[in-house]
């Protein structure tokens, strides 16, 4: 096993005696904090799994585009939840008591919500299209003026379940939100907004993984004795190499 393609990891361990000098609240905070890293550090790989892969003509581009949209919306969702979870009252009212290096993790959070824009935009698609199948009728007005727009309606239909491709609906569903860019006064060519789209949750991420990283080391682990118990290579493809099929074949 070559050293180029193996990944070292560490093995490190809290042990029961000092689990039990977390309080509950640091519990909490430890379990909530590690699921958004897992969770936002996932989504990443599997934007760029998706962008390493084919795009081509025809279905598997407009398998490309519904699987690329799926996963972004997905990361918008998951960024509006972790920073309505780092605003909570238990972490954001104590800023105060961090040390400099952690309140400058969470004052560029601060920063980039500063204008009000990205946080409205991250709530409209985790509401709309990404936690919720809308029940609400306020956005029919829009949707249905949209698809009056469009000249067909597409999808591609397999034989085999798990392939069909509803490429239109990921079209209506970017223009919704577009529109909705639009109004909260983002650029008005549509490439712009494109790259705004992408721009916006991944620059998001990185600042929300930054603040857990120092605050599950600051304040969660804050005199608590770690154990490293050992340390494996795993074999690993490179990231570049990855790539996620579009359409499968069932067995």
């Amino acid at each position: 096993m070559s050293a180029a393609n193996t990944v070292r990891l560490r093995e490190i361990v809290i042990p029961q005696r000092e689990i039990i000098k977390l309080s509950k609240i640091r519990k909490r905070h430890y379990l909530m904090l590690t699921n958004i890293l897992r969770d936002l550090n996932l989504l990443q790989k599997i934007l760029l799994f998706i962008k390493n892969s084919d795009k081509k003509e025809g279905p598997i581009r407009a398998a490309f585009s519904m699987t690329l949209f799926f996963f972004l919306k997905l990361l918008i969702s998951k960024d509006y939840e972790a920073i309505r979870f780092i605003e909570d009252k238990s972490i954001a009212a104590a800023k105060s008591t961090y040390s400099q290096d952690l309140q400058d993790k969470l004052t560029a959070i601060e920063d980039f919500l500063s204008d009000g824009k990205a946080k409205k935009l991250f709530r409209f698609i985790r509401n709309k299209f990404g936690f919720h199948y809308d029940t609400q009728t306020k956005i029919e007005p829009m949707l249905h003026q949209i698809m009056n727009d469009c000249e067909k309606i597409e999808m591609w239909l397999s034989e085999d379940s798990a392939n069909e491709i509803f490429s239109s609906s990921y079209a209506i569903m970017t223009e919704a939100i577009f529109r909705y860019m639009i109004k909260l006064k983002y650029a008005s060519d549509y490439d712009a907004l494109m790259d705004k789209l992408f721009e916006l949750p991944l620059e998001c991420a990185k600042l929300i993984r930054s603040f857990c990283v120092y605050y599950l080391e600051e304040v969660i682990l804050r005199d608590i004795a770690l154990e490293q118990h050992s340390i494996v290579e795993v074999e690993a493809p490179l990231l570049s190499e990855v790539k996620l099929p579009f359409i499968v074949r069932a067995e």
